[in-house]
């Protein structure tokens, strides 16, 4: 499962995004972005089905000042999709 967490800066900078699994076992990680740009897209990948996670967006600029939000939640949806089975022969 993916999770895509979109933002904008007043200035150039780069992007990270720390995110941590609030069930206890779903993995901590953090993705990020070091292009400088406004407009950013941040994608977070091999997160757990049907998991709820806590996020904090994090910048600096080219001149080192660095800036955070404040904590978000977010859930991932369950895989509840049956397989499908098809092409017997």
């Amino acid at each position: 499962h993916e999770a895509k967490v979109t933002f904008a800066s007043n200035v150039l900078t780069d992007a990270l995004v720390v995110f941590q699994g609030l069930d206890g076992s779903s993995e901590n990680g953090s993705q990020g972005d070091p292009t400088l740009t406004q407009k950013h897209t941040v994608i977070l990948k091999n997160l757990a089905p049907g998991t709820r996670y806590r996020a904090i967006v994090k910048a600096q600029d080219e001149a080192g000042n660095a800036s955070q939000n404040s904590e978000k939640t977010f859930e991932t949806r369950k895989d509840d999709t049956a397989p499908v089975i098809d092409q017997i022969r």
